[in-house]
C-alpha cells in the first residue's frame, strides 16, 4: 500500500491518475461505499463504517454479520442482511410533507400496538422507537438535517429469539449513526458566498478544466483536472476526478492532494456543489487514502497529504454541471469556478470512462 500510495501521489501531482483500490479484498465496489478503518479496536471486531456519499450519512456495523445489498436508484440508501434473518437499512429522503419530529413519531407509532411498543426516545432532531412486529424486534431511528427538510432513517430488525445477540449490536449502531454537518451549507441552487466555518473563502482562479486522457506509456486512468493556481500560500492542493474500470460500470473518485493538510485534519475535508440546479447542497465527506486497518499511516517520504471520496455516477453528473466546487478543510473554504469549462471537460471525461477499454 505504501509503495502504491507514493506512486499515486506522484501521478496526481504530475497531472496523471493511477489506479487505486481503497478497499482491497472486500469484494465491494469502491464507488458504492466508503469505509472508515481508523478505529483499530472496531476493525479487530469486524466492524466497519458504511457511508452514503450523497447524503453524508454514516453508521458503524458488524461486517462479519451483515452482507450489503444492491444500491437502489438514486443512491438513497442501502439494505443489509444477515444469514440468521437479522437485517438493517439506511436511507434518506426529503421531508416532502414538511412534518416535524412529533408528527413523524406519531406516524411511526400508528404502526405499533401499545402492547408491542418496547421503548421510545425523543430528541430535538429525531427519535428512536423499539417495537415488536411479526416475531421480530424492530429498532427504528430518525435523524433530521437541513432544518428538518431532510430525513435520515436507520432501521434494524432481528428475530425476537436473537434479542440477546442483536440488542447490544443495534444500540451501538444507533449510537454511531451520524449525518454530516450542514449548518452553513448553501441553499439549493445558490452559490456559496463564504466559508462553512470561519474566515473568508479563498477563490482559486481556474484557467480551465481539462480532461486528461490515459497515456499508453503510463498506467494512467482518465482524469478531470482543474488548471489553477495551486501554491503553498493557498494551503490547499490539487483537486482531481478519476475513474477506473469496475464491474458493471466505471468507479469514480475525487482526489485532493494537499500541501499543508495535517493528518489530524484529514477527517474534516469535504467537497460541495455550489449552484447546480436543485442539488446545490450535495456534499462528499473525504477520507485519508492511506488509512490502514490498524489505524496507522504508512511511512511515505512525501510532503503531501491525499484524501479521496467515491462518487456515484448520478452525483458525478451533478458535480460537472456545478457553477463552482467548494473544498472545505482546516476550517476554511476554497472555491473553484465550474461552469461551461467544467461541463465540457466533464462530459468528455465521463464519455472516456464509459468507453470499453478506457481503463486498464
Amino acid at each position: 500500500m505504501a509503495a502504491g500510495g507514493a506512486a499515486l501521489i506522484g501521478a496526481v501531482l504530475s497531472g496523471r491518475a493511477a489506479a487505486i483500490d481503497p478497499q482491497p479484498g472486500t469484494g465491494i465496489p469502491a464507488a458504492t461505499v466508503a469505509f472508515n478503518t481508523d478505529d483499530a479496536a472496531a476493525a479487530e471486531e469486524g466492524w466497519k463504517t458504511y457511508t452514503n456519499t450523497r447524503y453524508g450519512v454514516s453508521v458503524h456495523y458488524p461486517a462479519a454479520l451483515f452482507a450489503m445489498g444492491e444500491a437502489p436508484p438514486g443512491n438513497a440508501g442501502r439494505g443489509f442482511e444477515a444469514k440468521d434473518r437479522a437485517r438493517f437499512s439506511v436511507y434518506s429522503s426529503a421531508n416532502a410533507l414538511d412534518q416535524d419530529t412529533s408528527a413523524l413519531l406519531a406516524e411511526t407509532l400508528e404502526e405499533v400496538s401499545p402492547d408491542d411498543l418496547r421503548d421510545k426516545t425523543v430528541a430535538a432532531a429525531g427519535f428512536t422507537v423499539i417495537f415488536r412486529r411479526d416475531g421480530e424486534v424492530v429498532q427504528r431511528h430518525l435523524s433530521t438535517s437541513e432544518q428538518g427538510t431532510m430525513l435520515h432513517w436507520l432501521e434494524i430488525g432481528y428475530p425476537q429469539s436473537l434479542e440477546t445477540k442483536y440488542a447490544p449490536v443495534a444500540a451501538r449502531m444507533i449510537a454511531s449513526f451520524s449525518v454530516a454537518s450542514d449548518a452553513d451549507a448553501p441553499a439549493p441552487g445558490q452559490v456559496a458566498t463564504g466559508p462553512s466555518n470561519s474566515g473568508n473563502a479563498v477563490a482559486l482562479p481556474v484557467t480551465r478544466w481539462v480532461f486528461n486522457a490515459p497515456s499508453k506509456d503510463y498506467a494512467d486512468l482518465p482524469a478531470l483536472i482543474a488548471e489553477t493556481d495551486y501554491t503553498p500560500e493557498n494551503k490547499i492542493g490539487q483537486l482531481t476526478f478519476v475513474c477506473q474500470q469496475a464491474d458493471p460500470s466505471p468507479a469514480y473518485f475525487v482526489l485532493l492532494v494537499a500541501h499543508a493538510l495535517p493528518a489530524s485534519k484529514m477527517r474534516d475535508v469535504g467537497l460541495a456543489i455550489s449552484g447546480a440546479g436543485s442539488e446545490g447542497t450535495l456534499r462528499l465527506a473525504m477520507r485519508d487514502l492511506y488509512a490502514t486497518q490498524g489505524g496507522e499511516r504508512p511511512d511515505i517520504n512525501w510532503d503531501a497529504a491525499i484524501v479521496f471520496a467515491p462518487v456515484e455516477s448520478e452525483d458525478l453528473g451533478l458535480f460537472i454541471q456545478a457553477k463552482a466546487l467548494v473544498v472545505t478543510a482546516t476550517g476554511r473554504d476554497w472555491r473553484l469556478a465550474g461552469g461551461d469549462s467544467l461541463k465540457r471537460a466533464g462530459q468528455e471525461f465521463v464519455a472516456a470512462c464509459e468507453r470499453s477499454g478506457a481503463t486498464r
